[in-house]
């Protein structure tokens, strides 16, 4: 995940507490590819230091503010959760690599 896309987490205008936290924990999960994350409740909730509940009730909270898409995993598959930014700060990978290229 690029920085300014973190900083723009950092300050997210629509969230707060302890989904600020969740927030920023799936995207530290996330791939650097895709910034799709799939860790467990069980482990977002070891992590952050709450119930698994509360990760679930959070997780709502980020996907009604939309800051975060969930994919059901189904069956005994993780969800995947992707981290919704604004598409200026949104570069797929490939334009990243033209950009890293360009400055050599």
């Amino acid at each position: 995940m690029r920085f300014d896309t973190l900083v723009y987490l950092r300050d997210h205008p629509k969230v707060t507490g302890s989904a600020h936290h969740l927030l920023l924990m799936l995207a530290l999960y996330g791939h650097q590819d895709t910034d799709v994350a799939w860790p467990s409740i069980a482990t977002l909730a070891y992590a952050l230091g709450v119930q698994r509940c509360q990760v679930q009730r959070l997780l709502k909270r980020l996907v009604a503010v939309g800051a975060v898409r969930i994919t059901r995993g189904g069956g005994r598959r993780t969800n995947t959760y992707e981290v919704l930014v604004p598409p200026e700060l949104s570069t797929p990978a490939a334009s990243r690599m033209v950009g890293m290229m360009s400055m050599m």
